[in-house]
């Protein structure tokens, strides 16, 4: 009885903190827009399109369910990038939605063959919905039961939207068409919307760091890609450090050479006091990057979770010049 009653506790502040933190994915190096708007046009490539979709685990009855399409292309002879992004996400029996749409916008400063800079600005709409007829309350218990006919007493906005602006800024230096190192810096929010759920409450900024490597192994075509990410949000903070490895598992065909070699990628990430993860994928042709992931939980949610952490899967579909 007493376990029931943390794991009961433990999902609640999960909840209540989720109405304050943005949504966002393990595989944050799939998800550009959502880590700095500066990393929209990033790559050899004329554009791409993404699919993201995690499960939340199966610690609650109705889990977090995140979906998120977008894309993004080169621009003004890649001297300006341009991106969009479509994100719903729904959890808990009271099926509490968000949804949002913002568009992007980077140009890009070359300052030479190794040196360049951009400059991202996002803007968007986000729109919340919860239905509170699907929970229950103590205040509805008529001494037997809980009757659902008994006014909850709870004031509850049962939806809100507001609009939002965000910024960041995103360095690169590329050694002679080989090794590439990005380090960019970003902050989200910065117009102060309010939350309105439960009582009003402005959304505090976001601020996120973010550095990553493809570094070439000579005579080889295997790569390596570390990355780091550091995202801080009022009291909140989440670190993560991970690398994963792209390895060719095909031939180039002399006959059609615009057909090159797939790849196959394998890696692992550490999320600071929360979850080792696994991901693994598969590049066919550098065109199309399918990649799956799992959490496996080590924070204090492993015991309700049963051991069970997030399912996270990944698209993309690379727009080749």
């Amino acid at each position: 009885m007493r376990m029931k009653y943390i794991i009961i506790f433990i999902i609640f502040v999960s909840i209540k903190t989720a109405f304050t933190q943005d949504v966002h994915f393990s595989q944050y190096y799939n998800s550009p827009q959502m880590i700095n708007p500066a990393m929209i046009g990033e790559g050899l490539m004329k554009g791409r399109l993404i699919f993201n979709f995690r499960n939340q685990g199966n610690f609650t009855t109705n889990p977090y369910k995140t979906i998120a399409f977008s894309g993004d292309a080169k621009l003004k002879k890649e001297k300006l990038s341009g991106g969009i992004l479509f994100l719903h996400d729904k959890s808990g029996d009271g099926n509490y939605s968000t949804n949002n749409i913002c568009f992007s916008l980077a140009p890009n400063v070359e300052f030479s063959k190794e040196h360049s800079v951009k400059l991202g600005f996002q803007a968007g709409w986000t729109q919340y919905a919860f239905d509170a007829e699907k929970l229950t309350w103590n205040s509805q218990f008529d001494g037997t039961k809980i009757n659902t006919e008994n006014p909850s007493g709870e004031n509850i906005k049962k939806s809100y939207g507001y609009f939002d602006i965000s910024s960041g800024l995103l360095y690169k230096y590329q050694i002679k068409n080989k090794h590439i190192f990005r380090v960019g810096m970003s902050a989200f929010h910065l117009s102060h919307p309010i939350l309105k759920s439960f009582s009003a409450k402005s959304i505090d900024i976001r601020y996120s760091g973010y550095c990553d490597a493809i570094l070439v192994i000579k005579n080889s075509s295997t790569r390596i890609l570390p990355s780091i990410l550091y995202m801080k949000q009022g009291a909140a903070n989440e670190f993560a450090i991970g690398t994963s490895v792209k390895c060719k598992i095909g031939t180039n065909l002399r006959s059609t050479p615009d057909r090159i070699a797939s790849f196959a990628y394998i890696g692992t990430y550490y999320r600071n006091s929360d979850a080792i993860l696994l991901m693994t994928g598969l590049s066919f042709q550098e065109q199309m990057i399918v990649s799956a992931s799992y959490d496996i939980t080590i924070s204090q949610l492993s015991e309700s979770a049963k051991k069970h952490g997030g399912l996270e899967f990944s698209v993309v579909y690379v727009i080749q010049n």
